[in-house]
């Protein structure tokens, strides 16, 4: 058994290293140390010519630029300049051409992998990956560019539309409603109100604009699951506490969202009181009291410990009293620890509940 789970993991060592990676230095690579990575002023210079020639639309003549880089270091750090550049620049043809170019050039500067003992490179600047990255970049701000257009225009069409796209327009359609203006956003909402279940994303981009307790209350009522469950980490974030905790109240309704509704309830219960008691109420109840005593033990307070020190001196009931051991168990420091030890001695308590805590 041993030696198969040592097969096993250099398997999968060899497996996460090979992408991209080699047993040799192929012909024309050089291999370099850290050493030798220093920034080259020549390589930032070479950049700059190259990223002039793509504002001009230029891609021939930037490709001719590149490629007459004879030393693959330079070439390398140079391509990694213009490739960072066009990262923050606007999609542009001649960028795209020179992009495409770069996509399919062999690697040229490599590097000893650090966690092999065996002679095992690996590309140091990945510019393949980076221009690719760069493309499927672009090309999302170009979709986010038309789906900001259509909202503009007539969202009604446009929301009825997406239901009939793939998993990239929908995001990119949910990367568009961050650049609307107003007065867009409000007609955008208000075609999203006339659809049963918005598609994926929507609802949720809209409250990240616009947070306010009914554009939540829309995404639990309309949104798909993985838009609620994206929603439960931003709820607590975006609203005020009271609207938050309103917020929460519905989502637990939906029993495939109560367990996560209840742990969002953490970021609360240190400063809204209504939060800190319904988490002492689901104490009681079997399904959701480990949720429950979870969420007692990530509160962000500093005395976390010593409010469920004082819950379990209340004379809790079995239930409620196995779920806040759980909580000081899941907390997890030495405090933590502490109580549990203290209160396991403590011969006031009943039997049952000290074996609890000596469990």
């Amino acid at each position: 058994m041993t030696r198969f789970v040592a097969v096993v993991v250099l398997v999968l060592a060899f497996a996460a290293i090979a992408a991209g990676s080699s047993p040799v230095v192929p012909h024309g690579g050089v291999l370099v140390g850290p050493e030798g990575l220093a920034d080259d002023s020549r390589a930032r210079v070479a950049a700059d010519r190259v990223l002039s020639s793509l504002m001009d639309g230029d891609a021939d003549t930037a490709i001719a630029l590149s490629a007459a880089e004879a030393d693959p270091l330079r070439f390398e750090q140079m391509a990694t300049v213009v490739v960072d550049a066009l990262r923050q620049a606007d999609p542009s043809v001649a960028g795209t051409h020179w992009l495409e170019w770069l996509e399919v050039q062999p690697v040229r500067v490599w590097q000893r992998h650090e966690e092999t003992s065996a002679d095992w490179f690996v590309p140091v600047y990945q510019l393949d990956r980076r221009a690719s990255g760069t493309l499927q970049l672009w090309q999302r701000r170009l979709l986010a560019d038309a789906w900001r257009e259509r909202f503009a225009r007539d969202p009604v069409p446009a929301v009825q539309a997406l239901a009939a796209v793939d998993d990239a327009q929908r995001q990119a359609a949910a990367d568009a409603v961050g650049a609307l203006d107003r007065a867009s956003l409000d007609r955008l909402r208000s075609a999203l109100l006339q659809h049963d279940e918005a598609p994926a994303g929507l609802w949720l981009a809209v409250a990240e604009r616009r947070p306010d307790r009914q554009a939540f209350i829309e995404i639990f009522t309309r949104g798909t699951q993985r838009d609620r469950l994206a929603a439960l980490q931003r709820v607590t974030v975006l609203l005020a506490a009271a609207d938050a905790h309103t917020v929460l109240l519905q989502a637990a309704e939906d029993r495939d969202l109560a367990s996560a509704a209840t742990l969002a309830l953490a970021e609360l219960a240190g400063r809204h009181p209504p939060a800190f008691e319904l988490l002492q109420q689901r104490l009681e109840q079997r399904e959701l009291g480990a949720s429950a005593a979870a969420a007692l033990a990530r509160m962000p307070v500093d005395d976390r410990v010593p409010r469920i020190e004082k819950l379990l001196g209340e004379h809790p009931s079995p239930t409620r009293a196995a779920h806040l051991v759980l909580a000081l168990r899941l907390e997890g420091s030495s405090a933590a620890q502490s109580v549990l030890q203290r209160w396991a001695d403590d011969p006031r308590l009943p039997e049952p509940m000290r074996k609890e805590l000596q469990r």
